[in-house]
């Protein structure tokens, strides 16, 4: 008697989800999500927490908002978190980068958010 034996399959997943697809390039929006806050969210409290997604195993991931120098984000279950406070109200963006174990800097799509403080009761 003999013993067929399956040919193990490698899918490819590509990183928007999509498996078995033609193979795509990264794109930066579907390499690295700044989930929180979302395009055009309307931040009141006095201190916000950001909260990114890499979708690439990340080594470390880097937060920088309106522009300003690049600032490290702490790790915990599942996702990369950057607490911010003492900010101004108004316009404002971030943007986020994966540090990669080959080397790799991946970056994120720029998030617009504003700000504005909270109603006096």
């Amino acid at each position: 008697m003999r013993t067929l034996v399956k040919p193990k399959v490698r899918r490819k997943i590509a990183l928007d989800g999509e498996q078995d697809g033609p193979a795509q390039a990264a794109t930066a929006s579907a390499a690295t999500l700044l989930d929180y806050p979302q395009e055009g969210e309307i931040i009141t409290s006095s201190c916000y927490t950001f909260r990114i997604a890499p979708r690439v195993a990340a080594l470390g991931v880097d937060i920088s908002i309106d522009q300003g120098p690049w600032m490290p984000c702490r790790e915990s279950v599942g996702y990369w978190w950057y607490d911010w406070s003492g900010y101004a109200a108004g316009r404002h963006q971030a943007s986020v980068r994966t540090r990669t174990a080959d080397g790799r800097l991946v970056p994120s799509d720029i998030r617009q958010f504003e700000t504005r403080s909270e109603p006096t009761a």
